[in-house]
């Protein structure tokens, strides 16, 4: 079953971000095994009595960090990357329409929180937008604002 254009979008730009982590993780990984020892003699030694299995774990940090890259960055449009990302946004320009946006734009009283343009009383936009806590508790917001629902957009 095919997504919609804006699942499909959103879906991307998650694995899209996700890439970006790994490739980060690896690359600050590898870096911070050298900065610490190079800030601490100890540490320094420490790794030096096991060179071969720090090497090996800093090469592999590298060469991870280097794949994921290539990945972000495959020229296949078929895979996961910019080149699909971009693709999907330059062929579905509704997904970046006033409707679209004003209906997941974010609230004003929570970062990244997703506020819904629920028309409530007379004069107010309901926030309804669920969030799970850290704990995985459910709650929903319920915070409104002065407007109507064409204000937001």
């Amino acid at each position: 079953m095919a997504l919609d254009p804006e699942t499909e979008f959103r879906s991307e730009l998650q694995v899209f971000a996700s890439e970006v982590e790994e490739a980060m993780q690896s690359f600050y990984a590898e870096q911070a095994i050298h900065n610490v020892a190079r800030d601490s003699r100890s540490v320094y030694d420490a790794l030096n009595r096991n060179a071969a299995f720090w090497k090996i774990t800093s090469r592999a940090l590298q060469a991870n960090a280097l794949i994921v890259i290539g990945r972000i960055f495959d020229k296949d449009s078929r895979t996961h990357g910019i080149r699909r990302l971009l693709n999907l946004a330059a062929n579905h320009p509704e997904i970046f329409s006033k409707a679209a946006l004003a209906f997941s734009r974010p609230c004003r009283h929570a970062k990244g929180h997703l506020q819904r343009a629920v028309q409530g009383a007379p004069g107010q936009v309901l926030c309804a937008q669920r969030t799970q806590g850290y704990d995985g508790s459910i709650f929903e917001c319920g915070h409104s604002t002065a407007g109507t629902a064409a204000d937001i957009s």
